[in-house]
């Protein structure tokens, strides 16, 4: 079984998942302002401090006005105490921010010695308008790859600054620019295998952020190994004249395909490579070329290592799902994966997954292994959010990286585009995470109830410390029920009230299965999506997990060890609790319905990684 990386068990006085509980970078709310993209290297030869386990150095884009705006620059940001302090910043282009050129967006390439390469664009040729004359509304992705580098862990800078020559390919020569400046943003942070190091970026053909777009690679063989910065020499992958573009079957002049990250495989020598849509899903490809120059299969989704649900094709349950949003995958010391992605399939930047609620929340984190040259993913867990539908349509966290330390504690960076953070993620979560891939036992941790065919219309009294306290605010307060029944008729299968509060689990007429929680006249209710229910209408025992996270105000459901995410009819297969709901609870007694095998309650909201264990067992 795959082991956490580090059995140092870390403890939190609160839910560590909350967005404000994590460790402030620096923040330009006072001022307004943006802030982006905080891209990290743990460095261990450059420290002041000599009983300092590493000094984390990070990059991110600032601007004291709006993104986009005049301004917009890269400075560094180090601290040598895992975030609780930092110092910065400290601007990177100096020069280019007195002239007001746009340099943004970039990625660490940490080399020998503790040097540090920072690669980023740079509108260089200072264009502020497009060959009709008309003015432009923003200057930062526009020219070129240049970069810079530190000795001294990022306090100072190299007087040189280094300009990456473009190769020009088909979706530049007929841009908005006509072809005489690269529209362009990398997203990526450069990985590492055999002492090269890649970065997947985006070409743009409509200024700004319009399709066609396509995914190049960024490569150099000598970075890691070069003293002489001039001598670095640099590629673009593939060799051709196109790169990977949007999913099969899409028009690729409407279709997103941005956002690329690229992983230098290490079983199968070839690349995988993910992106972001406007369609719902995260599209991917794959070459099993070692050099990436040729190969690229035509682009399809992200999978899950999940088979898919009976009753429906393979992409409809076994495709990841989301936004418009920035998503970070990368390979870890023991061999896997960590993905951050939103869980969700609302089409634009900011579309709102129901009403005005935003779609870049929350984050979900799944673990990935390689597998025939390419990644599948884990059922995912909940890992970054703000309280339920406070986080409105304007609210827009991303551009995450993940530290790994030297004593293997993992973190993620993240800004919500004017504050940065940093987030260690518990130990239990990363040992589920990382294990899922072979979890089959049913867990007994928490567990208040079991029962095995238990008559219609049984009365089950329940402890209690059965249902959560809202004010309770440690991580993964709340209960989950799971049972596994046959024969899809309508019918309760579940009733606990105390004659205010209830808890009540249906199978309706379609054979759709849905946990209920009232409080008065306020209920939440959550309902398996279309492709779960079709499934729970085939004949036989099927597998029902509902799991209430108060202190996320979350609820969730998985089916035969799908966690339901909408399918491709809804946006979502989870939810949130009702703003209005103040208590979500049943009474000290439980009424069971007809046809369960077996019914399970847990005094805890079990990670998704139990509840799939708890399929894989069995009855």
């Amino acid at each position: 079984a795959w082991l956490v990386l580090s059995l140092v068990v870390c403890t939190f006085a609160s839910d560590w998942r909350l967005l404000s509980n994590g460790r402030t970078m620096y923040s330009e709310v006072s001022r307004g302002g943006y802030m982006d993209q905080p891209y990290c290297s743990v460095l261990t030869q450059k420290k002041l401090n000599s009983s300092a386990l590493s000094r984390w150095l990070c990059v991110v884009t600032l601007n004291d006005s709006p993104e986009g705006h005049p301004g917009e620059h890269i400075a560094a940001f180090y601290s040598e105490n895992q975030g609780v302090t930092w110092e910065g910043p400290v601007i990177i282009h100096p020069e280019l921010l007195k002239g007001q050129i746009a340099n943004s967006y970039s990625a660490n390439i940490k080399a020998a010695s503790d040097r540090v390469y920072v690669v980023s664009g740079g509108n260089l040729n200072n264009i502020t308008h497009l060959p009709s004359g008309k003015v432009i509304t923003r200057t930062d992705e526009l020219g070129y790859f240049i970069y810079r580098y530190t000795d001294d862990g990022g306090a100072t800078w190299s007087p040189e600054l280094y300009n990456i020559s473009t190769r020009q390919t088909a979706i530049d020569r007929n841009n908005s620019f006509d072809g005489k400046t690269s529209i362009f943003w990398n997203v990526d942070q450069f990985k590492v295998r055999d002492n090269s190091v890649y970065a997947m970026f985006t070409k743009i053909n409509q200024y700004v952020q319009n399709p066609p777009e396509q995914g190049f690679v960024l490569h150099s063989p000598n970075a890691m190994t070069e003293t002489d910065a001039s001598k670095i020499t640099w590629d673009f992958l593939p060799s051709g004249d196109d790169g990977p573009g949007c999913p099969v079957g899409f028009d690729p002049k409407s279709t997103v395909a941005e956002e690329w990250h690229v992983i230098p495989l290490h079983q199968s020598g070839g690349f995988y490579a993910i992106f972001r849509t406007n369609v719902g899903l995260l599209g991917a490809t794959q070459t099993s070329d070692p050099t990436g120059k040729t190969g690229w299969l035509p682009s399809t989704y992200a999978r899950f290592q999940q088979p898919p649900l009976p009753g429906t094709t393979a992409n409809i349950t076994t495709s990841l799902k989301n936004p418009r949003g920035p998503i970070t995958l990368k390979r870890f010391s023991n061999g896997l994966y960590l993905l951050l992605w939103f869980n969700n399939g609302a089409d634009s930047f900011q579309t709102a997954v129901s009403g005005s609620i935003s779609s870049r929340n929350p984050y979900w984190l799944s673990s990935g292994m390689e597998v025939n040259g390419s990644i599948v993913f884990s059922q995912p867990e909940i890992v970054l959010y703000i309280n339920g539908s406070h986080a409105t349509g304007a609210f827009r966290i991303g551009y995450p990286d993940f530290i790994q330390d030297v004593d293997d504690s993992i973190w993620i960076t993240e800004t919500d585009k004017s504050t940065a953070r940093v987030h260690r993620i518990d130990d239990a979560l990363l040992f589920h995470l990382f294990g899922q891939f072979n979890v089959s036992e049913a867990t007994s941790d928490d567990l208040l109830l079991s029962i095995t065919s238990p008559a219609d219309g049984s009365t089950a009294t329940l402890p209690s410390n059965t249902w959560p306290s809202l004010s309770n605010q440690s991580a993964h307060n709340g209960f989950t029920i799971d049972l596994w029944i046959s024969d899809a008729k309508p019918k309760q299968l579940f009733h606990s009230s105390d004659g205010i509060n209830a808890i009540t689990i249906k199978q309706g007429n379609d054979s759709s299965i849905s946990l209920q929680a009232t409080q008065g006249t306020v209920a939440t209710t959550l309902t398996t999506d279309l492709a779960c229910t079709k499934a729970l209408a085939f004949a036989g025992q099927h597998y029902v997990a509902f799991t209430v996270d108060a202190t996320a105000r979350l609820v969730t459901v998985m089916v035969d060890g799908k966690l339901c995410d909408g399918s491709l009819v809804s946006t979502r297969g989870w939810g949130w609790l009702s703003d209005d709901q103040t208590k979500v609870q049943g009474g000290s007694t439980a009424v069971l319905g007809p046809d369960i095998s077996l019914i399970r309650v847990y005094g805890r909201a079990l990670y998704t990684s139990e509840v799939l264990g708890n399929f894989r067992a069995g009855v």
